[in-house]
């Protein structure tokens, strides 16, 4: 990039960020800290940011015409975000009810009331 662009690339946000994510994961980690026998299992975490640099390339793949169908198909995931998050509460207070009734009908049987395990398992609903 310097030799097509100059030194003027870096005054980009983008490529500055782009270029201190590649320099502090690969470079630091691996011709720096691993030779010296330092620990540098802290700075690998930030490995998993180099996927961040796939939404630069996501961004250009939006433009081509053979992408159109799964744009569509994000736009709608996006889209529909907020009531799949609704959908996935009111499913987890359903579960939660139900395994509260549960909890209460199998401790409370006849049949289970000298049952160690199940009286360990569901004696109560805050130890189950």
């Amino acid at each position: 990039r310097i030799a097509a662009s100059g030194w003027v690339w870096m005054f980009d946000l983008a490529n500055f960020l782009d270029f201190l994510l590649v320099f502090v994961t690969g470079v630091l980690v691996t011709w720096i800290l691993e030779p010296m026998q330092m620990g540098a299992d802290a700075v690998r975490k930030f490995t998993v940011l180099r996927g961040l640099r796939l939404v630069r390339l996501a961004r250009a793949v939006r433009l081509l015409p053979q992408f159109k169908e799964m744009w569509m198909l994000i736009r709608g995931l996006t889209d529909s975000a907020r009531t799949l998050l609704w959908t996935y509460v009111i499913i987890i207070c359903v579960l939660y009810v139900f395994a509260i009734a549960a909890t209460e009908l199998i401790a409370r049987s006849e049949d289970f009331k000298n049952d160690k395990v199940v009286q360990e398992q569901f004696g109560d609903v805050l130890l189950s």
